[in-house]
This record gives C-alpha cells, sequence and structure tokens, in this order.
C-alpha cells in the first residue's frame, strides 16, 4: 500500500518543462559610409556640383534603395536652395556595393557667407552621413591701377570672381563723382556693366577707367556691386 501511494503521488506531481532560450533574430547591417569627391565648394560655379559614394559593407544580394536628403541647406532671402539632391533616392543593384550621386549646389546674390550641409542615407533604421561646405559665388578683389594721377588719364580697373560662374553674372560698377567714368576717353559712361560667363576667363574682367582734369586733388570711390557684395 505504501509503495502504490507513493507512486501516485509521484505521478500526480507536475514535472518542470525545460524550453530552449529563443536566439535573437540575426539582422545583417548593410551601410558603411558616404564619401564625397569634396568637402568645399564653390555654389552656382561651373566645378560647384559634388559627387557622392554611398558605400555598403558587403555586395547587395538584391537592389538596395536608399533615401537621400541634405540638412543645414536652408533656403535663402531670395527663396535659393543652396544645395540640393537632384533625386531623393538611389539604388544599388544586387551585386554591387555602392552607387554614386550628385548633389547640385547652388549660389544666390543674397548669401554672403559659406554655409555647412549634411547629406544623409538612410536604409531602413540605418544611416550615414557626410559633412560639406558651400562658399558664395562672389568677388575676390577689385583693384584700379594706377590709384592716383594728373587728368585726364585712364587707370585699369580689374575684377576677379572666386570662381567661374555656371550662368551669366553682372558685376555693377558707380563713381561716387561724375570727373571719373567707364570706357574709352570718348566714349566714357557714368556707370558700367561687367558679365561674367562660364568660359575659361568668365573669372576676371577688366574695364577702363577715364579720369577728367581737374582743378585740385580730388578723391573718387569706384564702387563694384554683385549682388548685395560690394568693393571698393
Amino acid at each position: 500500500a505504501a509503495s502504490i501511494h507513493s507512486h501516485n503521488t509521484a505521478a500526480a506531481t507536475r514535472q518542470p518543462q525545460i524550453r530552449p532560450t529563443p536566439r535573437p533574430e540575426l539582422k545583417l547591417h548593410w551601410l558603411s559610409a558616404v564619401t564625397l569627391n569634396k568637402t568645399t565648394t564653390v555654389g552656382g560655379s561651373v566645378d560647384g556640383d559634388i559627387t557622392g559614394t554611398v558605400h555598403l559593407l558587403r555586395s547587395a544580394l538584391s537592389n538596395l534603395t536608399i533615401n537621400l536628403s541634405t540638412e543645414g541647406c536652408l533656403l535663402d532671402e531670395a527663396g535659393i536652395l543652396v544645395a540640393t539632391l537632384p533625386s531623393t533616392v538611389i539604388t544599388i543593384p544586387a551585386g554591387r556595393d555602392r552607387a554614386t550621386f550628385r548633389i547640385q549646389t547652388l549660389s544666390s546674390p543674397n548669401t554672403l557667407s559659406a554655409i555647412t550641409c549634411t547629406v544623409k542615407a538612410r536604409y531602413g533604421d540605418e544611416q550615414a552621413a557626410a559633412n560639406f561646405t558651400v562658399e558664395p559665388l562672389r568677388m575676390a578683389s577689385f583693384t584700379i591701377v594706377p590709384v592716383a594721377g594728373i587728368g585726364p588719364f585712364t587707370a585699369t580697373g580689374t575684377i576677379a570672381l572666386n570662381a567661374r560662374p555656371a550662368a551669366n553674372k553682372t558685376v555693377t560698377l558707380t563713381s561716387s563723382n561724375s570727373i571719373v567714368r567707364f570706357g574709352t576717353i570718348g566714349n566714357a559712361q557714368s556707370n558700367a556693366s561687367v558679365t561674367f560667363t562660364s568660359t575659361p576667363a568668365g573669372s576676371l574682367r577688366i574695364v577702363q577707367v577715364v579720369a577728367s582734369s581737374v582743378t585740385e586733388p580730388t578723391t573718387v570711390t569706384i564702387t563694384a556691386q554683385l549682388g548685395a557684395q560690394t568693393l571698393t
């Protein structure tokens, strides 16, 4: 009887169940880095655009769609973006571990200081980023030689931009006194416009500065203006 009772008691006791510990789901990471062919450029110039590359940790097993965006490139007062991507997505084909994209940089007459931007690539919850700086297209120098003389005399004014513009840019010249004009002696004008183009010589322009005769020493200020920038 004791033996039967012990057997029944053991049978009624619930035996502990041992379950295997679940393994965490293995997730492969893909994005490695974003690289740029240059980190500083002049917006709106012939060489202003930036080429970027999205790198993967390994070759893609199938086509991967990467989302692209720029941050920190705010609209200026004229409503012109300093930097923009022509497309918000790129595709890395199967068997490849990278793909390139282009950042188009623009320049506004109201932008006088450099702006630092960030380009980001996203795939799911992964992201990679790189920074770059866009400098405005501007006048780098304005000189007049000689700066003094006995009137009438002719001087040479030279204006240089910091890069060749992708589109025509116009610099306006004005004089604080009508005794100094621009052009040839027989056809001098009270003001002048100098157009810069995308040609190889498009970052440098020369203008004649003609001074008339005076009865006493006279100081004249010549002003060159490109958008919101002025040099004297």
